[in-house]
């Protein structure tokens, strides 16, 4: 079970779940846990992999498998 909320001027999701432990059919242990997204649009991306170092930047976007604006995924080397 979980929950989420999404703020986007500062790009973060979270989300909640809860967690639950069963033993023979009885309920043995639970427990609540946040989970935090940072999301970045892709030239904010970019902008990350040139400041850590990377070059030889290639946006895969081409393939069909992805649609623009959904999926950014890049090939780096350091």
């Amino acid at each position: 079970m979980g929950r989420f909320e999404i703020d986007i001027p500062a790009q973060v999701k979270k989300r909640t779940y809860r967690y639950e432990f069963y033993a023979d059919s009885r309920l043995t242990d639970c427990f609540v846990k946040d989970l935090w997204d940072r999301w970045y649009w892709k030239d904010e991306f970019l902008k990350l992999l040139a400041a850590a170092g990377f070059s030889n930047v290639q946006n895969l976007m081409d393939s069909s498998l992805y649609q623009e604006g959904h999926v950014y995924v890049f090939r780096a080397h350091k």
